[in-house]
């Protein structure tokens, strides 16, 4: 699976990701990702690779980095920097989201009162 949000950073600007499953029944569930606070897409039955293990979990870089066909691109590195990164075993409500948002841009300066 490849989620693919076009705009999603603009250069030069603190912009807080998160991407989280919508519930924690379901084999493949929702995934959505949030910019900012705000739910921008939803990828219906997300899922993970089965069939395939993975050896190179750098933050910023592919498994797949280096795989390249005639239907798709070779996944790009990260090019920018990362302040705070979470992983949790369970999704994330809105409240916990913008909890977090707010957090980083109080943190950062970033506030805008």
């Amino acid at each position: 699976m490849r989620i693919v949000v076009p705009m999603m950073f603009k250069k030069g600007e603190w912009t807080h990701i998160t991407v989280t499953a919508l519930d924690a029944k379901s084999f493949r569930p929702d995934i959505a990702v949030y910019k900012n606070g705000q739910k921008v897409f939803v990828e219906p039955s997300g899922w993970l690779p089965q069939t395939d293990i993975t050896e190179k979990n750098y933050i910023g870089k592919s498994n797949w980095s280096d795989v390249t066909s005639q239907y798709a691109n070779k996944d790009e590195l990260l090019q920018g920097a990362v302040f705070d990164f979470r992983g949790y075993q369970r999704p994330l409500s809105e409240k916990d989201i913008q909890e977090s948002y707010e957090w980083g841009q109080g943190l950062l300066g970033l506030k805008k009162e």
